[in-house]
């Protein structure tokens, strides 16, 4: 059996060093960016979702949502106190 030079394996081992460090940069941004863009989706379904119960009055309150410690939607509904027409904002309880 021939025998390798030592550079032969250099010119092997080193692409995939650089592809692996690659892939795991862009893997990370890729990964960050898309969390985004689904937060941001979810976030525009939640809405588009209270804002017809609320028009329809069948919710009256505050909704938050958080994923991952990161709060991706915060929004008031309606009153806080009807007869007053106080309305409902996102730090009331």
């Amino acid at each position: 059996m021939l025998e390798r030079h030592p550079n032969e394996y250099k010119r092997e081992i080193v692409p995939v060093i650089l592809e692996n460090i690659n892939k795991e940069i862009i893997s990370n941004y890729t990964k960050n960016k898309i969390e985004e863009i689904f937060h941001q989706e979810k976030a525009k379904r939640i809405d588009s979702i209270m804002q017809i119960k609320a028009k329809k009055h069948y919710f009256n309150g505050n909704v938050l949502v958080a994923y991952k410690g990161n709060c991706i939607y915060n929004k008031a509904f309606g009153y806080a106190d009807i007869l007053r027409k106080t309305k409902l904002e996102k730090d009331d309880v």
